[in-house]
């Protein structure tokens, strides 16, 4: 599109997405491809119709980095090492 607006053989006005009260920018699950419950380890960001109460019901449990990433050393409280 920048292009298009930048070229100089067209003579296209710039108009702005006035976003409808029915839809909302939201963080949605990548897994379960509904509103993201805050659990989900992976999101993104869409618009979408306003959703109801549905949100994300799976529980994405995380486990804790093993090793530090800059010392390679097990992260303080650990056990077994």
């Amino acid at each position: 599109m920048q292009l298009l607006y930048s070229d100089d053989e067209f003579d296209l006005p710039v108009a702005y997405f006035l976003m409808p009260e029915t839809v909302v920018e939201a963080s949605v699950c990548t897994i379960s491809g509904l509103p993201s419950n805050g659990s989900c380890p992976s999101t993104t960001d869409l618009v979408i119709k306003k959703p109801g109460q549905n949100k994300c019901g799976m529980f994405h449990y995380s486990a804790p980095a093993e090793t530090s990433v800059e010392t390679n050393e097990p992260p303080p409280g650990s056990v077994g090492y």
